[in-house]
């Protein structure tokens, strides 16, 4: 993950991209998990693999070429979960039994999301699935 954009850009390339031509999916440790946010743009907050991306499409050297959509599945800080482990540690370890549960119901949230932003629907799909549920 942390140089994706070495394997994103040569697609985006040939495939004569533009950046609202892509949706990228990723853990987010700032979102709760089994919770997930859409966002267009931004900065890649401390995220290797988003920094890769956007070096590599030069969406970080020129904001002017436009935003990508982004897809933040929340995984949740260590530290916020009460866990002594360190992130880089935590992002690669096995889900929990109760995590598992929750990821079906989140992934087809998530796949209905990405159906409406492929359909052109991103702001509807921010509007229907950005809300904060407890």
């Amino acid at each position: 993950m942390n140089l994706s954009g070495k394997s994103v850009a040569p697609l985006f390339n040939f495939h004569k991209c533009e950046p609202g031509d892509l949706i990228v999916v990723y853990d987010e440790l700032d979102l709760k998990p089994t919770s997930f946010r859409l966002k267009l743009g931004g900065g890649a907050g401390g995220h290797n693999g988003i920094k890769s991306i956007d070096q590599s499409i030069g969406a970080a050297s020129d904001p002017s070429k436009g935003a990508y959509h982004r897809v933040r599945m929340g995984i949740g800080h260590p530290r916020a979960l009460g866990l002594q482990i360190q992130p880089v540690d935590y992002v690669l370890q096995q889900f929990s039994d109760r995590e598992l549960e929750g990821l079906d119901p989140l992934m087809d949230k998530a796949a209905e999301a990405i159906e409406m932003i492929i359909a052109g629907d991103a702001l509807k799909a921010m509007t229907k699935f950005n809300q904060v549920s407890e």
